[in-house]
Order: structure tokens, then sequence, then C-alpha cells
């Protein structure tokens, strides 16, 4: 939708210029927001699905891993890729308003080889001074589930729905910016 006012017009331009997720970011997601699991074959061969260390492992349910420390869940079994995927948070600032930026990672996991996530911005919440909110956000589309979105579409000012604040209330990245007291009322 376009922008209808100097308002509209400002946040998305502002929401152009906002950085790219940050290493640590993508790391904490990577970390905190899915389940890891390792797999065991017949012969007691586990695999990290993670980093993809192999290792002999005789316990059953949790381990960590030898190699890359992660805590994991140990599954018998013969398939070699896991698809997962999680949404999470990331809270800052641009001059007055807060920003709730949403995103969505999507993890392949093979047998042998390092997790490989992707990463998009699915939308954000600008919150200015007086506490009214403005979404930026990628199209939906029609479809069963609650997060359908079109992903080759633009971040471009959306309406509030059910999808972004059900995405908005997940995983939030624990290092917060916020701006000065806010101007309530």
């Amino acid at each position: 939708m376009k922008p209808r006012n100097l308002k509209e017009k400002h946040i998305v331009e502002l929401s152009g210029r906002l950085r790219s997720l940050t290493t640590p970011q993508m790391n904490w997601a990577l970390n905190s927001t899915i389940d890891h699991y390792g797999y065991r074959l017949k012969s007691g061969m586990c695999t990290c699905m993670k980093c993809g260390h192999e290792w002999l492992e005789t316990r059953n349910e949790m381990c960590l891993c030898p190699e890359c420390g992660t805590r994991i869940e140990i599954k018998d079994t013969k398939e070699r890729v896991i698809r997962d995927k999680s949404y999470f948070n990331v809270i800052t600032t641009m001059e007055d308003y807060q920003v709730v930026r949403m995103f969505l990672m999507i993890v392949e996991m093979r047998k042998g080889m390092k997790a490989n996530p992707a990463y998009l911005e699915i939308g954000s919440y600008w919150i200015d001074p007086k506490g009214k909110t403005t979404v930026v956000g990628l199209q939906r589309t029609l479809g069963h589930y609650i997060d359908c979105f079109s992903f080759g579409s633009p971040l471009e000012i959306r309406r509030d729905n059910e999808a972004f604040q059900r995405i908005s209330d997940e995983w939030v990245y624990p290092r917060i910016k916020v701006t000065g007291k806010p101007r309530l009322g």
C-alpha cells in the first residue's frame, strides 16, 4: 500500500535505512529459537545436525555435542535432512520511533554438514512517541496458514493483522535498544 501521508512516507524512508541483522543476532537466533538434534544410526554413530560432527554415542535422550557444545536431543533414525523455521524479533530505535523488527529464520540441517540458516525480514512495527503504531511489512497471500507471505513483495505500509501480531509475540533478541521517555496521553 502506498504511504498516505508525510508520517508514513517518513517511516518508509527510515525503514530503508535500517541496518541488516548482525552476526551476534543471527547466532543467537540459530542457537536459541529452534531445537537441535543428533541423529543416531543402529551402529551407534551420532551426528550433530548443527555442526555436522560425528561420534559414537550410547546415551539416550539428551547430550552435548563434543565439537560445538550444543545441547542436542538424540533421535534414532535414518533421516538425513531437517528443515525448521522460527520467528524472532529485534527491538531497536530509529529517530523518535521504537521499532519492533520481525524476522523469519529458515534452517536446513543436513547430516555431516554445518546448519545452513537463511534470514528474511517479515515486517516491523513503528511506534511513535504518542504510542501510535504503523506496520511496514511483506504482503500476505491467501492460504490456510496464518503466515503466508509473498516473499518477493517489497516492505511497504500494511494494515495491522493477526499474522504480524502473532509474529511480534515470538522470541525477542535480549539486547534491546529503547527510546527516551515516552509521552503518552
